[in-house]
């Protein structure tokens, strides 16, 4: 209940009960009542939306009416939120001696999912993001300030902080905002930078707790890595020695942040490390 509250999906926050069914194979299963607002075929997941009053008989429905799911066919999900998570500076993760080797990003063009970003911030006019069309939000500006950060982090070309791949061009999709990132908004942002941007690295500094199973924004890592060969270089969290586990959906083996060239932890978040040698085996 509490996490319900924070997410702002009590009575007070909303009259509807935002929820997202998934197909192991086809379209999306379909809910009565609900109000679709979100649909992503190739992905057989579609994000609806509930009315609180009409709840009883969409459950009605669903357990015994026509659209009783079949068994290991369908699943629902509770469309929640995550949270964005920071890193540490580049200097912590040896950027500097990629940059001597030549290794700056320099033709590459990374997507950055995330809050947006502040277009007027010196740091990344150098980098030229891309006017392509945010998959969520024609508004690019962030209020939370944190997609200018992570931009910044991953191309950033200022004179005193400098990002990972000062050379490299980004394209920034807005998928969240102050209240964080649902869930159906991230396979959203995703299909769109591996399918309509192109990007070979999509950076996501974004992660939720991870739970027992493979939840919709892990199958759309899986399923876009083994389809368009994107790269998807997700946070592994920030927890640091608190938590045991990494977070979602970094929890999934697709996404980028070791190789052979080897890996390290910053205060628990390794997205730092990938984005160099990420460079690397793009070079």
């Amino acid at each position: 209940m509490t996490q319900l509250l924070e997410w702002k999906y009590g009575d007070a926050g909303t009259a509807e009960i935002p929820l997202i069914t998934q197909a192991t194979k086809g379209p999306a299963p379909t809910l009565s009542g609900a109000r679709p607002t979100r649909k992503l075929t190739d992905l057989g997941v579609a994000a609806v939306k509930v009315p609180k009053n009409t709840t009883a008989r969409t459950w009605q429905d669903l357990v015994g009416g026509v659209r009783t799911l079949a068994a290991g066919k369908g699943k629902i999900w509770l469309d929640g939120r995550r949270s964005f998570t920071l890193d540490r500076s580049t200097r912590q993760i040896g950027a500097t001696e990629a940059w001597k080797q030549g290794f700056t990003g320099q033709g590459v063009t990374v997507v950055v999912l995330d809050s947006g970003y502040d277009a007027g911030h010196p740091d990344l006019r150098a980098s030229s993001p891309r006017s392509a069309t945010s998959p969520m939000n024609p508004t690019w500006w962030t209020v939370s300030g944190h997609g200018t950060h992570v931009s910044s982090i991953v191309a950033g070309a200022g004179e005193k902080y400098r990002g990972v791949a000062p050379g490299a061009h980004i394209a920034v999709g807005k998928v969240g905002g102050a209240d964080g990132i649902s869930d159906s908004a991230m396979p959203a942002g995703m299909e769109w930078a591996a399918t309509e941007v192109k990007a070979k690295v999509v950076n996501m500094s974004i992660g939720a707790s991870d739970e027992p199973g493979v939840d919709p924004v892990e199958q759309a890592v899986n399923t876009l890595s083994e389809e368009t060969g994107t790269l998807f270089v997700v946070a592994a969290g920030n927890a640091g020695t608190e938590g045991s586990k990494m977070s979602s959906p970094r929890s999934q083996p697709p996404s980028g942040v070791c190789s052979p060239a080897g890996c390290r932890s910053v205060g628990g978040s390794l997205h730092g490390t990938a984005a160099v040698i990420t460079l690397r085996r793009l070079r």
